[in-house]
């Protein structure tokens, strides 16, 4: 959900993980963070561990080349604002059949901005696949 395929270089790469404060007003630019858990000092530490561990995965990641071919159906969740389609359309040279691509809200969170919407569609795409599923029985 929201991120380039493995084979772009990677957004987060631009990131510097040396400065907290810097990286914190980095990481807001995704929208969905809640000011108010942040000005707890205990929790904003412990947050800020967290999530710089997971910047430092993305920018140690190198892609090798070798595209392995997911066999099964992939559903990709976008914002157009945060990943352009044109970026997460590149997951289709990972996929055996054909992606069904979602834009929603207008943050990287978008989960949490449009939770019906985002829970709806994947409700709606395991009905489809529960379908498929039993026409081949």
């Amino acid at each position: 959900a929201a991120h380039e395929p493995p084979d772009v270089p990677c957004m987060a790469k631009r990131f510097s993980l040396n400065n907290d404060k810097e990286f914190l007003r980095n990481v807001k630019t995704y929208g969905g963070m809640d000011e108010r858990l942040l000005m707890d000092e205990r929790f904003a530490r412990i947050y800020i561990s967290r999530i710089k561990a997971d910047f430092k995965l993305l920018q140690e990641y190198r892609f090798n080349s070798e595209y392995h071919i997911f066999p099964s159906q992939l559903i990709v969740f976008y914002c157009e604002v945060d990943t352009p389609y044109k970026l997460v359309q590149g997951w289709q040279r990972f996929a055996s059949d054909k992606i069904h691509f979602y834009e929603l809200g207008c943050s990287h969170f978008f989960f949490r901005t449009d939770t019906k919407k985002f829970c709806e569609i994947i409700r709606q795409e395991l009905q489809n696949s529960c379908k498929k599923e039993s026409h081949y029985e």
